[in-house]
């Protein structure tokens, strides 16, 4: 007769004492402020570009740029016609958001951005969202053994919704008070 050994979950502390994983969950937590710093300071440099296009047409087109694509990318991988390596997809999508949001923010503080570019480059800066998001959880799920997968996942959860939706808008409109939307782009 053979007896099954079920593992102990890990508690939070147990999985943080990872240190791979607290150090991926700390970049995690960077990005996420990053991008929380996205939901307020895009639709004010909407606002501020919005040339002869209604300012609340502008402002909705711009913050539903970075969906679209990314949706419209996510949905055939979703369906297993499209696959990509997690890292590669994590990694591709850091630099190209960085180096997409970088640009925008200079463009602005240069007084050179419209809102058409604005929206075509949060369209595709933003393409490969929705994979690194799934693939960010993948990664992080890698570095433990399976009884702290549950730990992980809400660690992870946790991590990304404070810091995307409390630090990163207050982080954002900081930077938008003491200097300006655009600064807040290219410090993301």
């Amino acid at each position: 007769m053979s007896a099954s050994v079920q593992k102990q979950e890990w508690s939070y502390g147990q999985a943080l004492r990872n240190p791979r994983l607290a150090f991926f969950l700390g970049g995690v937590a960077l990005s996420s402020i990053g991008d929380g710093m996205l939901i307020t300071a895009i639709p004010l440099v909407a606002l501020k570009n919005h040339g002869p296009l209604p300012a609340a047409f502008a402002v909705s087109l711009s913050a539903a740029a970075p969906y679209l694509s990314s949706t419209c990318l996510a949905i055939p991988a979703s369906l297993g016609t499209l696959r990509f390596p997690v890292r590669a997809s994590i990694m591709a999508d850091s630099l190209l958001r960085g180096v997409t949001l970088a640009a925008l923010g200079l463009a602005a503080v240069g007084g050179r951005l419209g809102i058409g570019v604005l929206i075509i480059a949060l369209l595709l800066g933003s393409s490969l969202r929705s994979l690194a998001t799934s693939g960010t959880r993948i990664a992080a799920i890698g570095l433990v053994p399976s009884e702290g997968r549950y730990a992980v996942n809400g660690l992870l959860a946790t991590v990304k919704q404070f810091a995307l939706y409390v630090a990163g808008p207050a982080l954002g409109g900081v930077v938008a008070a003491l200097s300006s939307p655009e600064w807040a782009l290219v410090v993301d």
